[in-house]
Order: C-alpha cells, then structure tokens, then sequence
C-alpha cells in the first residue's frame, strides 16, 4: 500500500530557501571572476541574491507574527503587509511555467491561467461596459446622471431593488439591489449583459463589482458560479458577497500595476466643497481598470492615458459649480462655492492615482486584484 507524504509548510520551504540562498552566496563569494565583466556579473548575482533572502525572511517574520497575531485585525494588517511585499517584488513572486517550490509565491500553471483569464475579461468587460447596445438602439449601461429620472435601474426580471423608492418598481435612488426569490445567479449576471430589458442604470464603483462577477462566471462556468453565490447576490457601493474575491492593496507607482488592476483616479480634495450640491458631484473620482501599455478606462471613459484620466477630472472640477433651488425645482448657479473654492488652473493640481491621504498617502492606491486564495 503505498502513501502520500504531506507536502512541506510554506514556512519550511522559506527556511529551505534562506538555506540555498546562503550555500549559493557562499560559492560565489569564494569565486574569483577572471575579468571585470564576470566582477559585475558576481556582483549582480550576490546583489540578487540577498535580495531575495531579505524578502523570504520578511515573509518569514510576517507569517510568524500572523500565527502570533490576538485579533482579526492584527491579522488583517499583517496580511495586507505581506500582499505588499509581493506587490514591491514582482520580479520574485511572478508566475512561472515550471514548478518551483523553492521560489517565493510561484503558482501552478491552472492557477496561473485563471487569474490571466479573470483579469482578461476585466479588460474586455469595460469595454462592453462602454459599447455594448441594447436591443432597441441606445446604450446598455448607462450612469445615472446621464438619465433623465436620475435613479437606478437593474432588469426586474432578475433583480430587485433592496429600497422601494423609485417612480418604477425596478428603479431606485439608491444603488442597492438583490436577486430576486429563485433567481439562478449565473443568469443574473447574464440578463445584465445580454438580456433584452435595458438599460442598465449604475455608477462606477458597482460597474466594476459587476465586471467582477462576470469575469468569474466566465471563468468558473455556471455551475461552479452558482454554487459559489448560492446565497445570493447583492449589487451596491463596498457590499456583497464579490468583495470576497478581490483584494485590496496599495503599489509604490504605476509602474507596479498589471493588466487587470482596479484602481482609482481622486480628483482635487475639494471637489465635493465646490460641487457638492450638484449632480456632478460623482465626479470626485474615477474607478477604472488598467488595460496595459499605461492605459486606463472607467465607466463611460474610454482607454485613455493616465494624463488624460487627470484632465478628464481637472475639466470637470473647472465646471460651474451648482445647487439645487427648491423654488423652480432646478439647479442654479452657485456662486458662494465659485467664490470660494474657484476653478483650477493646473491639471497638476489633480492626484489621480496618487493617494492624496490616508496609510498610503503618496503611493498607488486603493489597487484591487483576484484574489486567488478565494476563488476556486
């Protein structure tokens, strides 16, 4: 009878690692290069090399404190530490065809396929987003703004929304819907895509969520993608079940980001005091995806480059500022928020991608991935 000998722990192949890490600097420490350029290439070499003990021992540590960690959010922390370390090092936790247990974070080449294929259809998801029509003329997707009723709107065949405060059943002025009773998931998803009742009326943050789910039902099938959502689905701003299966990090520049990334574009900090009491108040920022080659697209934003992602978010700060006039119903003029937060006269001036506040002030952030060791 034979048996299977368990595989090593994670920390046992770091540990193993350091080890070959050190016998193969002490090899090369001892070697003499015959000429400057093999001085160069030992010295590349040794640089390489402690730079990946450092970084198998910052895992190391960072493990060994989340084992030692008392409270969820310690946990948390130290785990979005670790995240970090993978994202600032690519070049030692990238994919690779050949299995190597020995290397930091290589993934199996099923596994490898799946994020490539999840991150593939992100891509050509936004795309639909922008282009797709419905059957009858028209955009499929549109952002609420952009309509006329100023409400929300999923297919009622599918979905319902959690508040019944629209002028129809299926609207709603709050972005927050539900599955309806016995309603399969997978067809869900689909209706919203493919299905003849449109338009699909949502904002930016949710049109991501749902680029999301798409990405997942192509790649896991509907069978898998039902039973990961049995449960049910809900569609609104940073709730649902979806939120399982991404990640969210910070990354030193653009540099660091991959096709398929989720990020966003923040406009000037005061936005919200100049055009706070308008409808263009959804402007404060961008969510988008990176489609490679330093390109980006948001909901009803093309691909565009991160220049013209920021001169999107300076024109419209620079749009006259409005509020509403209960009087004749409409939006005015506002001329005490002109006066005191004027236009802009630098596209400079706008952070985009750069975090103007918060734990990652200064770096690329939020950047939210797959996240693999959820996703089936």
């Amino acid at each position: 009878m034979s048996t299977t000998k368990n595989p090593p722990s994670r920390r046992a192949l770091l540990q193993e690692r350091i080890r070959a890490l050190e016998a193969a600097e002490g090899q090369l420490q001892t070697m003499q290069p015959a000429d400057a350029d093999g001085q160069q290439r030992k010295a590349q070499l040794l640089r390489g090399i402690a730079e990946q003990k450092e970084v198998c021992r910052q895992e190391l540590q960072l493990r060994e404190a989340y084992i030692r960690a008392t409270s969820k959010e310690q946990q948390a922390r130290i785990w979005m530490k670790l995240r970090t370390l993978r994202a600032r090092h690519p070049e030692l936790y990238g994919s690779s065809r050949v299995a190597d247990p020995c290397v930091p974070c290589r993934q199996s080449e099923s596994r490898q396929m799946k994020e490539q294929n999840i991150r593939d259809h992100l891509v050509s998801g936004m795309k639909e987003l922008n282009t797709s029509k419905c059957p009858g003329g028209g955009l499929r997707f549109k952002y609420r703004h952009n309509t006329t009723d100023n409400e929300y709107r999923m297919p009622p065949s599918h979905w319902q929304p959690t508040s019944a405060d629209g002028k129809k059943p299926e609207q709603s002025r709050s972005m927050d819907y539900q599955l309806k009773p016995n309603v399969k998931p997978s067809e869900a998803i689909d209706s919203l895509f493919h299905g003849d009742d449109c338009p699909v009326v949502i904002e930016c943050m949710t049109a991501i969520d749902l680029l999301y789910y798409r990405a997942l039902l192509a790649t896991l099938g509907p069978q898998k993608f039902d039973e990961l959502f049995k449960d049910g689905i809900r569609i609104a701003p940073n709730k649902g079940p979806i939120q399982k299966y991404y990640t969210v990090e910070c990354r030193p520049n653009r540099a660091s980001l991959q096709k398929g990334d989720w990020v966003y574009f923040y406009n000037h900090p005061d936005y919200l005091n100049r055009h706070g009491q308008s409808l263009n108040r959804a402007f404060q920022g961008e969510n988008a995806i990176v489609t490679g080659n330093n390109k980006y697209a948001g909901f009803g934003v093309l691909e565009s480059s991160n220049a013209r992602m920021r001169q999107e978010l300076f024109d419209a700060y620079n749009l006259p500022p409005k509020k509403y006039d209960p009087v004749t119903k409409q939006y005015v003029y506002n001329q005490e928020a002109d006066k005191k937060y004027p236009p802009l006269t630098d596209p400079d001036t706008i952070p985009g991608l750069t975090a103007p506040r918060g734990d990652c002030k200064g770096e690329v952030d939020p950047v939210v991935t797959p996240n693999m060791d959820e996703i089936p």
